[in-house]
């Protein structure tokens, strides 16, 4: 089930991106989310997640970047959807 939703999740990202190109590359928001008070910060708080903000993969795979991963048909990720 997680890697269902996950994959669902992900087909819509790569939707939205695809719908206008300025999505492309729109990042935003904190690194901490605090669902306690997430109609306060439903964005997250802590420092704001930038292009260079490491993704920590917990082994699963090699660390990235977020710059490196925006985008599936890149060379870190490298798929693409029929959408």
């Amino acid at each position: 089930m997680f890697w269902l939703l996950h994959g669902q999740l992900d087909r819509a990202w790569a939707a939205w991106q695809a719908h206008d190109r300025r999505n492309r590359n729109a990042i935003d928001g904190g690194v901490d989310q605090d669902l306690n008070n997430f109609d306060t910060h439903p964005l997250g708080t802590g420092t704001l997640v930038t292009e260079d903000t490491v993704l920590y993969m917990a082994g699963v795979g090699p660390d990235a970047k977020v710059n490196n991963v925006l985008s599936t048909t890149g060379g870190y990720l490298c798929y693409q959807y029929a959408i």
